[in-house]
């Protein structure tokens, strides 16, 4: 069975970066280093007064086997 949750703070991003960076097989642009770096530039509030509007949305992915959840992909 697969679930999915909608990821939408910093917090909750931070919390992926171990098992996104599994995920990633040390392919640089696909690890969560780099997305979080991507959106701290780019996309958060930190970004300057014109990207206020910009949401962070992450949609993340996981496989329930025996009662706990396993990162299987995840979709910035």
């Amino acid at each position: 069975m697969f679930t999915t949750r909608l990821i939408a703070t910093s917090e909750d991003l931070a919390a992926l970066e171990g098992p996104w960076n599994a995920l990633a097989d040390g392919v640089p642009l696909r690890s969560w280093t780099w997305l979080a770096t991507w959106w701290k530039h780019y996309g958060g509030a930190s970004a300057g007064p014109r990207s206020a509007d910009r949401q962070l949305r992450v949609v993340a992915a996981y496989k329930s086997v025996d009662h706990s959840n396993e990162l299987v992909g995840v979709a910035p």
